[in-house]
């Protein structure tokens, strides 16, 4: 206990300043309670006594606190009596008015006594000035603190607030710094500093953007700080040199004539640089010719965009930099930092054909099934390396779901990689019940020759478990090897060409509005005798075009010669086109990179397609029954007579028919290579008041496109957890670079718009 000498005058300073200032309510067990009842609660609310001169001659056993009043105001002595009464702390205040009445000037003066100071004085208990818990425990009034609340609402909205702080205070080893750690898995974010934080760190991630430099902010190397005031130079326009650039010390300036500086020294200590002088200050204005704008700044601003799009023209590139940033930029600089990058990626793509062996063995971890082949072939000289030959996967989930929901028609096409190194990618897709595409298995070759599709084709019948090749059908262009592929390996398959592509050939020696009619009208024909007359109609106006197109078998291309065991009436070979166009940008990558973007498409459209079916009320698939909609507003034109139980003749417009219900059968044929009833069959249900779609197919049902969809693609683990195999090192494969810039764009058909949209549809990454 402190004697009347001992005793101490204290001033009132903010809390902030006090070396745990931040932390007393924050980290406290009862930090809301002594804010509320605490004796000195004023200490935490914000304020602290801090201790000025010993006072003589007082006559109180209690510490005297004082308080510098504010100048010109007149003063008041507030006194506390802590005495306990019957085991309960007194708390209360008594202003008492100026004995002498002096007082008026404001001035603290440490020789004066409580008796004749107009300063604020609060007498403190003898109790222990830093024993704060052992004083509220003995001295709290207990029903004081836990009915009494005269703080009202505001109050208690402070408290819950403080008593949240806790949970957003952390401590770190870290040097303090504006931004949060950059080895944080969240987004950096620029953070208010604290009080106590003399140096804050410079932060590469979130600071660079836009570098704010303030004098004691410090820099891991001294690299870093050159490359902040770089970017400061840039972002502000300024022609920034430096005077002194060494590892000891480093000095920038603006141009002649402005104060603007700033100096940074390498403290041993710390083993970091921080800012000595900084006067922020600028007397010049902006400039456009900024000598730090080269091309290694250009590399690290905009390699990722260069690198996603290789065939971006120069000018526009730097068009680009100089509206992007306001600074002039020379063709020559943005040559070699395009180059730059372009080297760059080829040596990324050099890196992924190594890591195909991992990305292999992890697919097939994630996912049971699946197959995987990578072919290879031999380098002279070496027994350590191969080079990269053709590679072939078919996903194990997308397998079974074409086995247990799709029909048995499979679409086949290739189309050119852009990457570094080229190639062609082969792919298998499939149509589920609601007529949309669905693609399980696909293989990057060298070419498209016979080589390639036999290789392709027979891992694909091997996966497929095909012994019957009568039942299935395949649909393709005519590309090169890919027919008698087809022929050799699965002979009893009907194949179908796509009468696009058909037509593509035809108009090249045959022109004209007339025959094109012509040729469609012989290619949707559903019976022999409506091709025949399709084919009558084009031999009276132009024989050699009638020649021309007999020569190609009927079989291929109209729905006369369709079989009706794959219910599928398209024409088009839009299965392959749609998913080719979905991957657009997925084929300009490296070989890893691509086939990963491929799986995230397929994995991501899966579960989306099955989550939108799972939501649907009705039986039938919604596109199939957008189609019976449609015939049924046109079938008001047929009239149909009941024959007996099932059977119906049905006379229209356009001929009559017989349609018999049991079998599911039509005269026009269409009922039966579809599944789904014809305008014919509709109007002849709607004479005994049925309902199409109980007619419709099986393979259009609901539950036909959940079996498809119930299996799902795994997930698998980042590239730095894929297996390691003790696989020879593989190498790119050789390809011969063909002069020119290459083509991004796919070359179009003239008759063709630039968006065709199918009947087939899958999620377009980036639209």
């Amino acid at each position: 206990m402190k004697t009347h000498s001992q005793a101490n005058v204290y001033t009132m300073v903010p809390l902030a300043h006090h070396p745990r200032g931040p932390k007393l309510v924050a980290h406290h067990p009862r930090g809301p309670k002594l804010v509320a009842h605490h004796p000195r609660g004023l200490k935490q609310m914000g304020l602290w006594w801090q201790p000025v001169t010993p006072i003589s001659g007082t006559t109180s056993k209690r510490a005297i606190f004082k308080k510098p009043p504010a100048k010109g105001k007149a003063q008041s002595v507030k006194t506390i009596n802590p005495e306990p009464t019957k085991g309960k702390a007194q708390s209360k205040w008594t202003h008492e008015a100026d004995s002498d009445g002096e007082g008026s000037s404001g001035e603290y003066d440490p020789e004066s006594t409580s008796d004749s100071s107009d300063e604020d004085v609060f007498y403190d208990s003898d109790y222990g000035l830093i024993d704060d818990d052992r004083m509220f425990e003995e001295n709290i009034d207990r029903e004081v603190e836990e009915n009494t609340n005269t703080h009202g609402a505001e109050y208690e909205s402070v408290i819950e607030e403080l008593a949240d702080i806790d949970g957003d205070c952390a401590s770190s080893d870290e040097l303090p710094s504006y931004s949060t750690s950059s080895n944080s898995d969240e987004k950096p974010r620029r953070t208010r500093r604290k009080p106590d934080e003399k140096h804050p760190v410079f932060n590469e991630q979130s600071d660079m953007g836009n570098p704010v430099f303030i004098r004691g902010m410090e820099f891991k190397t001294h690299s870093l700080f050159r490359d902040a005031v770089k970017e400061y130079a840039i972002k502000h326009g300024k022609q920034i040199r430096f005077l002194k650039s060494d590892r000891e010390k480093v000095r920038a300036v603006c141009k002649k004539g402005c104060p603007w500086e700033i100096y940074a020294s390498y403290v041993p200590t710390d083993a970091l640089y921080r800012i000595k002088t900084y006067i922020s200050q600028h007397t010049c204005t902006r400039t456009f010719d900024v000598p730090w704008v080269s091309s290694k700044w250009i590399v690290a601003r905009y390699g990722n965009r260069i690198r996603s799009n290789p065939t971006w023209p120069v000018p526009s590139l730097a068009e680009t930099i100089q509206q992007e940033w306001t600074v002039k930029v020379s063709i020559r600089k943005v040559y070699r930092a395009k180059n730059i990058c372009l080297a760059m990626r080829d040596g990324i793509a050099i890196e992924q054909y190594k890591q195909l062996w991992g990305y292999a063995d992890e697919v097939i971890n994630g996912n049971p099934g699946t197959t995987i082949k990578i072919e290879t072939k031999p380098v002279p000289g070496s027994e350590m390396e191969v080079k990269f030959k053709r590679f072939y996967i078919c996903w194990g989930a997308l397998k079974r779901g074409f086995q247990m929901g799709c029909r048995p028609i499979i679409g086949l096409d290739g189309c050119h990689l852009k990457g570094p190194y080229g190639g062609i990618l082969l792919t298998a897709v499939g149509i589920d019940a609601n007529n949309q595409i669905y693609p399980f298995a696909y293989a990057v070759v060298d070419k498209e020759k016979y080589k390639t599709w036999a290789w392709f084709l027979e891992l694909l019948g091997t996966d497929l478990d095909i012994q019957n090749s009568g039942k299935y059908t395949f649909m393709s262009d005519k590309q090169k090897g890919l027919i008698e592929a087809v022929r050799n390996l699965f002979p009893d398959a009907d194949h179908r060409f796509c009468v696009r592509h058909l037509y593509n050939n035809f108009k090249q020696d045959f022109k004209g509005l007339v025959l094109k009619d012509i040729l469609w009208k012989a290619a949707r024909a559903s019976t022999v005798q409506s091709f025949n007359r399709a084919m009558g109609e084009m031999k009276d106006i132009d024989v050699k075009a009638y020649e021309w197109l007999i020569q190609r078998p009927s079989v291929n291309w109209s729905r006369s010669q369709f079989s009706s065991y794959t219910k599928c009436d398209i024409l088009l070979n839009n299965l392959c086109e749609s998913f080719n166009s979905s991957i657009l940008r997925a084929r300009d990558q490296p070989i890893v990179s691509m086939l990963e973007r491929i799986r995230l498409i397929l994995m991501d459209t899966l579960q989306k397609k099955r989550t939108a079916m799972m939501r649907y009320k009705g039986l039938i698939c919604p596109k199939i029954v957008k189609r019976i909609e449609k015939m049924r507003e046109n079938e008001k034109g047929w009239i149909p007579r009941w024959c007996s139980d099932y059977e119906y003749e049905v006379t229209g417009p356009y001929g009559k028919y017989k349609v018999y219900l049991d079998k599911r059968h039509c005269g026009c044929r269409k009922w039966d290579i579809s599944g789904i009833p014809c305008i014919h069959a509709i109007a002849a249900m709607g004479f005994n008041n049925l309902e199409p779609l109980d007619y419709v197919d099986d393979w259009y049902s609901v539950d036909t496109y959940l079996k498809t969809y119930d299996n799902l693609m795994g997930p698998i683990n980042g590239r730095e957890m894929w297996p390691s195999p003790d696989n020879v090192e593989l190498l790119p494969p050789d390809v011969k670079k063909r002069p020119g810039r290459p083509k991004k764009a796919r070359r179009r058909e003239p008759d063709r718009g630039t968006n065709c949209k199918g009947s087939m549809q899958i999620r377009k990454e980036g639209h």
